[in-house]
């Protein structure tokens, strides 16, 4: 393969999106962050226009001709599952943005983790802006659970802890579900993140100004109280999700890939292990540590 051959994958959330630029070879020639790149969250036309964006950052930072065509690249988006919505992603990137690459492949964010680490079975876990739980065997079959948006899902996800820490505190100071803990620092942290004084002023972003995003940014402060995640029952509903609607032969080793891209926050295999699983139901799992994983591509199954 010729030397001049370059390779692009972007693994894109609904809150942020991660770029990376290789040789032929597989050697990292750059890294990039570009915004989120959900197309149910900002449309198609706007998600394309991101990534040309984060493939210009690309080129500019390894030094390489801003014209230079990729041999091909690697959409992982959050928002990606569905056939449907790939092949019109497919569609508008070669009318409009055909020049950035010869060859175009789409798939949901889920895809890009488990690739990442393993070609054997394994079920990937997400928890970033929303959520996702998907198992991918070794002969590409696939079952989901989850990722269906923050109006009928995204369960153990930054938005959906930040929603129902918002919610406790208008329960509670009407009188309608009573909190058997202190709410007092988690309201403080609402004020704080929304730059508000009372509570009517957050309904403006709740409607007229919704941004998804944003809300889940709410967990970044929830996130500094000392026992704030406990009583809002940050449990990661994601392995219940495994046990409840995957069959797992305990005779077959599969991996379970953690991502909480959005939390920036230390949430360790073991956190899973000890506090969260049943460990009867996972005796096959090897839990992978994306922290330890940085750095490492593995091309297998691309």
């Amino acid at each position: 393969m010729s030397e001049n051959v370059y390779f692009a994958g972007i693994e894109g959330g609904a809150t942020q999106s991660k770029a990376i630029l290789l040789d032929a070879n597989g050697k990292i020639l750059a890294e990039a962050d570009g915004p989120g790149t959900n197309q149910y969250l900002i449309g198609l036309d706007e998600c394309l226009k991101r990534v040309e964006c984060m493939i210009s950052e690309l080129k500019e930072k390894a030094g390489l001709k801003p014209d230079l065509k990729l041999k091909s690249l690697g959409l992982s988006l959050s928002g990606g599952d569905e056939l449907e919505i790939q092949q019109e992603l497919k569609s508008r990137f070669t009318k409009n943005y055909s020049h950035l690459s010869e060859g175009l492949y789409c798939c949901s964010d889920t895809e890009c983790a488990f690739y990442t680490v393993s070609d054997k079975g394994g079920v990937i876990l997400i928890a970033g802006t929303g959520s996702n739980c998907q198992l991918i065997n070794s002969d590409g079959s696939q079952h989901r659970c989850g990722g269906w948006g923050h109006l009928i899902g995204d369960e153990g996800s930054a938005y959906w802890i930040s929603l129902l820490a918002i919610k406790t505190i208008y329960d509670h100071e009407d009188n309608f579900v009573l909190c058997p803990y202190d709410i007092s620092y988690t309201k403080e942290a609402i004020f704080r993140h929304f730059k508000i004084s009372n509570k009517a002023q957050l309904l403006d972003y709740l409607y007229p100004k919704f941004e998804k995003a944003n809300i889940a940014r709410l967990c970044l402060e929830i996130v500094k109280g000392k026992y704030v995640l406990h009583r809002i029952h940050l449990k990661l509903l994601f392995l219940t999700s495994i046990t409840s609607f995957f069959n797992v032969n305990d005779d077959d080793e599969f991996y379970v890939r953690t991502n909480l891209m959005v939390f920036e926050m230390t949430l360790r295999p073991q956190n899973f292990e000890e506090g969260v699983c049943l460990p009867q139901y996972l005796t096959g799992a090897n839990f992978i540590d994306p922290i330890k994983m940085k750095g490492k591509v593995d091309l297998c199954g691309m």
